[in-house]
């Protein structure tokens, strides 16, 4: 990809506020990766941050999210049915008192993921309806040729990405993420077991068409919904292009705000339903 995350240790001062600002209204040790993406571009990311933590810190959002996170959830869980092995799985260690907990913090990671994906589809929708109508949009098959030479890589980078301040994408096969995982992880044996088989078994499920009839249905669930938020988010392409001057690698950030994001933002949120047990909902 030709845009680079700035990471926090990186970023400039200026940056760095913003990445503080976003993490204390999403409650988290460390901001998303998409936001270390839009890192590279300072004057666009501080107007957008001043608008999300605006929506983030009100109520009403907050009352939309928990309307809207039981409905997905629900289809989620209904739909996206877990392989036989990782039913065993739970039958044999859900009713630990660690798994109980993990689930616990998982929710909290389901809407946290829920709230990027509210984030990402409106900006996008932001971005195509000025973009379309004025035909600003480059050739999204050109740019697509030029950004990414590891999609797969980075797609699992953002759908996988640990929420809960490790580093480490959730479920991959490393057991050191269980110092941070979550506040109470299970043994050594068995956290890392199970998030393994999810993220398995998920990679197979985006394959599938009951994947994407329901990342169709939960997008529309959310569309019906920007209407109401706290505050319009504004960010046409011609403010885009205004706050990032004659960089070369527009066309890049503006895949990424049309395309990529809200598409790795649904696939985060459903995978962070998909590890929810049925039972713990």
């Amino acid at each position: 990809m030709a845009i680079k995350p700035v990471f926090e240790d990186d970023a400039a001062d200026d940056v760095k506020d913003c990445y503080v600002k976003i993490k204390h209204a999403l409650n988290l040790p460390k901001v998303p990766l998409f936001f270390a993406y839009l890192g590279s571009f300072p004057l666009y990311l501080k107007h957008i941050t001043n608008q999300l933590v605006i929506n983030l810190s009100d109520p009403s959002f907050k009352a939309i999210i928990d309307e809207t996170s039981g409905n997905i959830m629900n289809q989620i869980q209904n739909r996206l049915a877990k392989s036989e092995e990782i039913n065993s799985w739970l039958l044999l260690y859900s009713r630990s008192p660690s798994f109980y907990n993990f689930q616990i913090d998982l929710k909290n990671v389901f809407q946290t993921n829920l709230k990027l994906a509210f984030i990402f589809i409106c900006l996008r929708e932001a971005l195509k309806g000025w973009a379309i109508a004025a035909k600003k949009l480059p050739n999204p098959s050109q740019i697509h040729k030029n950004i990414y030479k590891s999609e797969k890589d980075e797609e699992e980078d953002f759908i996988f990405e640990n929420m809960l301040g490790n580093s480490s994408p959730i479920g991959n096969s490393s057991s050191q993420m269980l110092s941070t995982v979550a506040p109470h992880a299970l043994e050594k044996d068995m956290l890392p077991e199970y998030l393994f088989l999810c993220r398995r078994d998920f990679l197979q499920i985006l394959k599938k068409s009951d994947f994407w009839f329901l990342r169709i249905d939960a997008e529309k669930k959310i569309l019906s919904e920007l209407a109401i938020l706290p505050q319009l988010i504004f960010s046409p392409i011609n403010v885009i292009l205004r706050l990032i001057g004659q960089r070369g690698d527009y066309p890049d950030l503006l895949y990424l705000l049309s395309e990529h994001f809200p598409t790795y933002a649904i696939q985060r949120m459903m995978f962070s339903g998909y590890i929810t047990a049925p039972s713990l909902i």
